[in-house]
């Protein structure tokens, strides 16, 4: 049995060309990102387990590979992801993963695995690049640390250490990187959305 949680995802990439940048994604202030995924829920709980789904119908995303329900492979063995019925697949990459310095990117070690496994399994890739998350050691590039970046402790949902995101050294990061990332993937068909999480 599969013991996670899944999305119901029902929308297809957002086509907001912004020159070299992905599609589906969107500048805000700041360098802020949002990405739009609409999200249906049951009962008002977005949590199901697979137990939970009902019996398969394969006609609900006929045709659509971008459509149906979602999985996190870290979360399940290749077996449960291989059988489940999904082509859509979610990561969550430290910041610090991709980014070594200004304007330094290393895209092999973890994010080109990621994404060559997914097409693997003839899925797509969602992906979500953090910087903090609750309860977790930061996932900020350690040369923006090096460089003086303040932090502001919190203690809800078990507690954690967020930046100070008015600093300018992690304003022109997140720029560097946004532009790096859509120089180095725009239209790579392996992704379907695109997300900056804080």
């Amino acid at each position: 049995m599969m013991h996670h949680c899944y999305y119901r995802c029902c929308c297809s990439t957002m086509t907001m060309g912004y020159g070299t940048i992905p599609s589906s994604i969107f500048f805000l202030e700041k360098s802020v990102i949002a990405f739009f995924i609409f999200i249906t829920t049951i009962n008002a709980n977005p949590y199901f387990v697979a137990n939970d789904l009902g019996e398969f119908n394969p006609e609900a995303a006929f045709g659509n590979p971008l459509k149906g329900f979602l999985t996190k492979p870290e979360w399940n063995s290749e077996e449960d992801l291989l059988s489940f019925p999904s082509t859509l697949e979610m990561y969550s990459i430290g910041l610090n993963e991709v980014m070594i310095d200004f304007n330094t990117f290393d895209w092999e070690t973890h994010l080109e695995a990621r994404l060559n496994d997914s097409a693997s399994r003839l899925s797509h890739a969602i992906l979500r690049f953090v910087l903090d998350t609750p309860s977790e050691d930061t996932q900020v590039p350690q040369f923006l640390i090096d460089a003086g970046l303040d932090f502001n402790s919190y203690d809800a949902h078990s507690g954690g250490q967020s930046p100070n995101y008015n600093d300018e050294n992690l304003h022109l990061a997140l720029q560097q990187f946004i532009q790096a990332f859509g120089e180095s993937y725009d239209g790579d068909s392996r992704m379907v959305l695109y997300k900056l999480g804080c």
